[in-house]
C-alpha cells in the first residue's frame, strides 16, 4: 500500500508541519506502506480560470501546470495526509 503526504508549509524541511507529517508517517513505515512527502512549495499551480473544461472531460484542465500530476499521484495512493500551518487562526489560502 502507498500513503502520499502532502505538506503545504512554505518553510519545507524547517517547518513544524513537516515534523508532524512525519510523525504521522511513523506507524504507517513500520507496517511497511511506501511513502513519499510532496511539498506543495515546490510545484507551480495556477489558480483555476473557471472555463469549466473540467466539468465536461473529467481531468482534463488547459492550465498546463503541477496540479495535474499531482491529481494523478494522489489517485494513484491508497491514503493521503494533508498536513497545513496554521496562521492567524487559520489554513494558509496559496
Amino acid at each position: 500500500m502507498k500513503v502520499l503526504g502532502i505538506s503545504a508549509s512554505p518553510r519545507k524541511n524547517k517547518s513544524n508541519t513537516l515534523l508532524l507529517l512525519k510523525q504521522a508517517f511513523s506507524p504507517i513505515e513500520k507496517k511497511v506502506f511506501q511513502t513519499e512527502i510532496v511539498h506543495l512549495c515546490d510545484l507551480k499551480i495556477e489558480f483555476c480560470r473557471h472555463c469549466e473544461t473540467c466539468h465536461n472531460r473529467i481531468m482534463d484542465c488547459p492550465i498546463k501546470d503541477d496540479a495535474n500530476p499531482l491529481i494523478k499521484k494522489m489517485l494513484e495512493n491508497d491514503g493521503i495526509i494533508f498536513a497545513s500551518p496554521v496562521y492567524i487562526d487559520n489554513i494558509p489560502g496559496y
